[in-house]
């Protein structure tokens, strides 16, 4: 092959790889996902958010206009599996494979601690803080796994408090402790002015991979593999990052966090 016909082939794959999907999809897409700040929220009907910003960016990769909606995640999930939402961010269940494709790659990973005032001690797992007779605020249902098992085991000393409002009844001593998700628990703190009150109490007690998936009912095999590639490239170009970090820098970065030290008892 002389060297004109591979420069024309490299040619040919740049345009596959890049040029195309700004060019052949022409596509509207709705996402949907519960409230939870930084990630999510709307203010005065306008959507706003790190997820708003990233998948605006995806938008201008793809050509695809995206619609964004508050929903409860119940209600997410449901439409996801008839086709009334196009796609959202979750982590990886097996018995959603048959009506959602998920990317391959995750798109981030979520990982939740327990948070109580500064002049509490340590806790090693959420066993350790029950055997105390501590009250944990919880928003029940959260998880049917093994953390959810254990607080079920111990309900008579939970308290129900979705995550706003537990850091509010947290500041004010109704609870010992928070269980939480970091980034979503912190912002509150900082927000609500309790960043001198209330620190991270224990090590992760989960962590698990979240990833986008798509409704099978009603997005194309094809739209799918180009949002796929698109959302992977961004974040490979530290796109995700960048936002998340202009959510969260400025906000969290006078959160006290115990050093491991402190929290394996050395």
């Amino acid at each position: 092959m002389c060297l004109r016909q591979i420069g024309l082939t490299v040619l040919f794959i740049f345009g596959i790889t890049f040029l195309i999907p700004r060019v052949l999809v022409a596509c509207e897409l709705t996402f949907a996902t519960p409230t939870l700040k930084p990630h999510f929220w709307v203010e005065n009907v306008i959507p706003k958010g790190i997820v708003k910003d990233f998948f605006d960016q995806v938008s201008i990769k793809t050509g695809c206009a995206i619609q964004y909606r508050q929903t409860p995640w119940k209600r997410v999930v449901r439409e996801i599996e008839h086709g009334k939402t196009d796609f959202t961010i979750g982590f990886y269940n097996q018995d959603r494979r048959r009506f959602a494709r998920y990317t391959q790659k995750p798109y981030g990973q979520n990982r939740f601690f327990l948070f109580g005032q500064k002049q509490q001690g340590k806790y090693r797992g959420l066993e350790d803080f029950f055997k105390k007779g501590q009250k944990l605020l919880y928003p029940t249902g959260w998880w049917t796994g093994s953390l959810g098992k254990i607080v079920e085991r111990h309900k008579e000393h939970v308290i129900n408090a979705p995550l706003p409002k537990g850091v509010e009844l947290l500041s004010r001593g109704r609870g010992q402790a928070l269980l939480g998700p970091e980034k979503s628990t912190l912002y509150e703190i900082v927000q609500q002015g309790h960043n001198k009150i209330i620190s991270i109490k224990s090590p992760p007690l989960l962590s698990f991979d979240q990833y986008v998936f798509f409704s099978r009912a009603s997005v194309s095999e094809d739209v799918f593999l180009i949002m796929e590639a698109a959302i992977d490239r961004l974040i490979g170009l530290n796109v995700l990052r960048e936002v998340e970090n202009k959510y969260t820098t400025a906000v969290i970065s006078g959160i006290e966090k115990p050093n491991s030290k402190a929290l394996s008892g050395g």
